[in-house]
């Protein structure tokens, strides 16, 4: 399968992802094995995004009178 016919599979791994990390799931959670590397690498990618968004929107509500 080419990665252009998996696009919306890989999009819908990376918004599992991101929503698994904000539900409290952990990177071996990960419900995609070694043998789907570009589902489990959408992801963990999904995951990585939500974390450092939510690691961002901490930091700028401890200092609201600062701009981005």
């Amino acid at each position: 399968m080419s990665r252009l016919s998996n696009a919306p599979a890989i999009l819908q791994a990376q918004s599992e992802g991101y929503s698994a990390y904000l539900n409290g799931l952990r990177i071996p959670d990960c419900p995609y094995g070694a043998n789907d590397a570009d589902l489990r690498s959408a992801w963990v990618r999904g995951y990585a995004a939500s974390r450092t968004d939510r690691a961002h929107a901490n930091r700028t509500a401890t200092k609201p009178d600062q701009q981005d």
